[in-house]
C-alpha cells in the first residue's frame, strides 16, 4: 500500500516535470548536451584505458569518473547551463578524465600479474 503511494507520488512529479521542461523545448537540447558531457567525461577514459592499457587501476578509474563529473558539474554550475558551453564543457570534462586516469595510476598499487593474465589474454590462446 505504500509502496504504491510512493510510486503514485513519483509519476505525478514526474509528469509535472515533463510538463514543465516540455513548455521550453530548449531545455531539453540543453540538458541533453550537458548529460551526454557528462557521461561522456565520466566514463570515457575508465572506459578506453581500461580496455587497452593493463596500467589502468581501479584507484586511477575512479579518479577519472570524479574528475570528469566535477569538471562537468563544475563548469555546467559556472556558466549558468548556458548551452552554448555545453559542447567546451563536455570536452574538458572529457580531458580532464583522460588525463587524470593514467596519472593516478601510475602512483597508485598496480593490479596482480595473475588478475591481468586473466582480463587481457594473450592473442595466441584464441
Amino acid at each position: 500500500e505504500r509502496v504504491m503511494l510512493v510510486m503514485r507520488s513519483l509519476c505525478a512529479i514526474f509528469i509535472a516535470f515533463s510538463v514543465v521542461v516540455a513548455v521550453k523545448p530548449n531545455a531539453i537540447v540543453t540538458l541533453m548536451s550537458f548529460s551526454w558531457g557528462t557521461v561522456a567525461g565520466c566514463f570515457l577514459a575508465p572506459f578506453l584505458y581500461g580496455l587497452y592499457w593493463k596500467g589502468t587501476t581501479k584507484a586511477g578509474a575512479w579518479a577519472g569518473v570524479i574528475s570528469g563529473l566535477v569538471c562537468s558539474l563544475g563548469g555546467a554550475l559556472y556558466y549558468g547551463m548556458n548551452a552554448g558551453m555545453a559542447p567546451a564543457i563536455g570536452s574538458a570534462a572529457m580531458l580532464s578524465s583522460l588525463l587524470v586516469v593514467p596519472l593516478v595510476s601510475f602512483v597508485t598499487a598496480k593490479l596482480p600479474e595473475t588478475h591481468l593474465a586473466k582480463v587481457f589474454p594473450s592473442v595466441e590462446e584464441y
